[in-house]
Order: structure tokens, then C-alpha cells, then sequence
């Protein structure tokens, strides 16, 4: 019995250090990270991202509580009642004496079902309209928030790795000018120049110097901003690899593309959110004058939306 215990908890431990070293494995990249595996790496981890995600989700759950009103309410219900002692009434005998007397029974029981249609109620109608494009907003801010987070990484990455060039480029830099300041002694000692250039040497080679140190510096604090970025864990190693040839090749951009605002998720965004609070303020301008209502219809669906395809079936039910 004892062997058997031993042994499975033996299993347990096992299988808990499989699942947390599994963990720890999806959580880190490999030793090179290139600009696509960070974006896929804070797309998800972000917390961001995630809570954009859990968002959509809340709103999927919250429109179909809206629209659940349309459906029959049943309700169902059962009352038992239990007379300890039975109530008692004075009744008059045959002679006119009130004789107390316990009335009732000592259980009662009561059933009862009752079934309910909503046939017209506003802010279900109102829910009705704009499920589709609450649904829709909810997509499209996480899609922005997506959007954000490959900007930012790309942004962080390339800082990075131009901070990283910047070093390599001043390493050449030191060793040309420690060339060019052990010539300026040699010619000095020679007697061909002054004292003025092997100084001038030395001070242009200090001065690399310290802009290498301070680059150096920098890399420590830009790995870090694009782990905050990537939602990568601050303490664990990161190494950013990049392709020169690639990234002079992803250089080029097409002239001859138009600009199209409505492909821009921030205009897309725009016109859902005038989706969702049209119907709430059409509402609102009825009550405060009905004879308004028609008006306000007509100006948002000439004016504001032109070419609002998807909520002509809304204003034609109006």
C-alpha cells in the first residue's frame, strides 16, 4: 500500500514538472527572433490583445442576454404551507355559544405556470438593431488593437537593431580613428606635423568612444522596450536576428496604390460606432419632438453614412 502511494505521487510530480517545463518552453522564443516570430509572440501574449479578445467575448454574451427577451419566459412555481397549529374562529353553537373551532387544513399546497411573450419592447427592438454592429465593433477594436501591437513591435524592433548597427558602425569608426591617431604620432615624432593633429586624433577617437558606450547602453534599455511590447517576460534572454537583404527588399513600396480611407480600420470603426448610437439618438429626438424623428432619419442615411449598404433594412422597418 505504501509502494503504491509512494508511486503515484511519484507520477504526479512527474507529470507536473512535464506540464510546467512545456509552459516555460511556449512562453520563451528560440535563440533568434526575427521580426515575425515577435509580432506572432505579442499577438499572443500581449495583454492587450487578450483583453481585446475577452471584450469580444463579452460583447457576443451580452448581445445574446439583449436579445433573449424575444424569447417565451416561463416561470414556474409551487407553494406548500404548514399549519403547526390550525387558526381558530368562534362559531356559535346551536344553543349561541361561541365555541372555538380550528379551520383549514394543515397542509396546502399551491401550483402555478405562467408563460410570457414579449410582443413589442423598445430597448429589445433597439437590441435587435444593433447586435450586428455592436458584434462588429467589438471585432474591429480588436483587430485595431492587433494592429497596434504589430506597429509598436515593429517600431521597437527596428530601433533596436538601428541601435545595433549604430555600435557595429562605430566600431569601424574607432578603429579608422585609432589608425589615423597612431599615423598623426608617427608623423609628430617625426617632425612633419604639429602637436595640434595627433590631439585633434585623440579627441575625435574619444569622443567615438563614448557614443559607442552610450549606444551601448541603449540596447539594454530597448531590449526591454520591445519585451514591454511583446508582453515577453522582462527577466528571460531575448536575441533579435535580421536579414539585411530582406529588410532592403521590403524597402520598396508601390507609388502607383491609391489611398482608400475606408480600408483604414479607424474609419471602419468610425462608422460602426454611428451605427450603434443612431438608433439610441433617432430615440431620443423622438421623444423631445416626434415630429423630428423622420428628419433625423433621412439626414443620417444621405448624409452621414452614403454608403451605409448595411442598415437599409433597418430604416426601411422604421
Amino acid at each position: 500500500m505504501n509502494k503504491t502511494f509512494i508511486g503515484l505521487l511519484f507520477a504526479i510530480g512527474w507529470l507536473l514538472t512535464i506540464d510546467s517545463l512545456a509552459q516555460k518552453t511556449a512562453d520563451s522564443l528560440s535563440k533568434q527572433a526575427y521580426l515575425t516570430d515577435c509580432i506572432q509572440y505579442a499577438l499572443g501574449h500581449q495583454p492587450v490583445v487578450r483583453q481585446s479578445i475577452i471584450d469580444q467575448d463579452i460583447a457576443e454574451r451580452t448581445v445574446q442576454s439583449a436579445l433573449a427577451a424575444w424569447y417565451p419566459q416561463i416561470s414556474a412555481g409551487y407553494n406548500l404551507l404548514h399549519y403547526l397549529k390550525l387558526p381558530v374562529t368562534l362559531i356559535p353553537n346551536a344553543q349561541g355559544e361561541r365555541i372555538p373551532t380550528p379551520l383549514g387544513a394543515t397542509n396546502t399546497s399551491t401550483a402555478s405556470l405562467s408563460v410570457t411573450q414579449s410582443i413589442f419592447n423598445r430597448d429589445v427592438l433597439l437590441a435587435s438593431r444593433t447586435a450586428d454592429a455592436y458584434r462588429a465593433q467589438a471585432t474591429q477594436n480588436t483587430v485595431r488593437n492587433k494592429i497596434d501591437v504589430v506597429v509598436n513591435v515593429s517600431k521597437a524592433f527596428y530601433d533596436l537593431i538601428l541601435t545595433q548597427r549604430q555600435i557595429d558602425i562605430l566600431t569601424q569608426d574607432i578603429a579608422r580613428l585609432q589608425r589615423s591617431l597612431q599615423d598623426a604620432t608617427n608623423q609628430y615624432q617625426s617632425g612633419i606635423v604639429d602637436k595640434t593633429d595627433p590631439q585633434r586624433a585623440k579627441i575625435a577617437l574619444n569622443n567615438s568612444r563614448a557614443q559607442q558606450k552610450q549606444y551601448r547602453d541603449l540596447v539594454g534599455a530597448k531590449y526591454q522596450t520591445l519585451k514591454q511590447v511583446m508582453g515577453y517576460p522582462p527577466t528571460s534572454q531575448l536575441t533579435v536576428a535580421y536579414d539585411t537583404l530582406q529588410l532592403a527588399n521590403e524597402v520598396a513600396q508601390d507609388t502607383m496604390l491609391l489611398v482608400n480611407p475606408q480600408n483604414r480600420i479607424e474609419y471602419q470603426l468610425l462608422q460602426t460606432q454611428g451605427v450603434c448610437w443612431m438608433p439610441t439618438f433617432v430615440t431620443i429626438a423622438g421623444r423631445i419632438c416626434p415630429l423630428c424623428r423622420p428628419l433625423v432619419t433621412i439626414i443620417y442615411y444621405f448624409r452621414i453614412m452614403p454608403s451605409g449598404n448595411c442598415i437599409v433594412s433597418r430604416f426601411q422597418t422604421r
